[in-house]
């Protein structure tokens, strides 16, 4: 199940990258604690993962509301224009999902967009990268219906309107436990985020 009412208040720099406005290469989001949650799992592995992903890699934190995260990542993807973005969030299980696809959330009217989306991430290649980690994982095609599904579908709906990001994807992580613990977490991100990464740096030197 996944989580996504807020009801917490936000921390300071929600909805802002770690760094100024500039190009990249991946935008990398995760979302704020809320509930009972007062760490999100989420957040702890982007946080943990961003210094080992070097410049070409943007984290940013995005609130745990349906709108405001959906406005928030509108804009970090016009001031940064990535090439690929993965959203991550928080969903109670025992392995991490590769979520296929999107559904437009109720309070988003009809004609936003289609009622559902497919997610464009490389599905092998990020179960190959989660298996290089060690990383319990499985495909999944139900995002849960809340903050994190709506903000997936919002990411797939600007790129169905605008054309990029090229890649766009969502990987959901379990909560922090003594089975996964946020430097667990923050390798199975890095390991993902780290392989397409490299792909896109190959294409880029093969057209240089």
């Amino acid at each position: 199940m996944a989580f996504g009412i807020r009801d917490e208040p936000a921390p300071p720099g929600y909805g802002q990258a770690m760094t100024a406005p500039r190009p990249c290469r991946i935008l990398l989001t995760g979302f704020e604690p809320f509930g009972a949650h007062r760490i999100n799992s989420s957040w702890e592995a982007c946080r943990l993962a961003a210094p080992r992903l070097g410049e070409g890699v943007i984290v940013a934190l995005l609130p745990v509301d349906r709108r405001l995260a959906a406005q928030e990542l509108a804009g970090l993807l016009e001031a940064h224009r990535p090439r690929a973005c993965l959203l991550t969030g928080l969903a109670r299980g025992t392995r991490l999902r590769i979520e296929t696809r999107a559904r437009r959330p109720r309070s988003f009217p009809a004609r936003s967009g289609p009622f559902q989306l497919r997610g464009t991430w490389p599905t092998v290649e990020a179960a190959l990268a989660l298996r290089s980690v060690s990383a319990p994982f499985r495909l999944s095609c139900n995002a849960g219906k809340y903050v994190c599904e709506s903000t997936y579908w919002a990411l797939l709906n600007f790129r169905r309107q605008r054309g990029w990001p090229r890649d766009a994807g969502f990987l959901h992580v379990p909560p922090l436990s003594h089975g996964f613990p946020a430097a667990r977490l923050a390798r199975a991100v890095e390991a993902v985020v780290g392989r397409r990464l490299a792909r896109l740096d190959r294409r880029r030197n093969v057209r240089t």
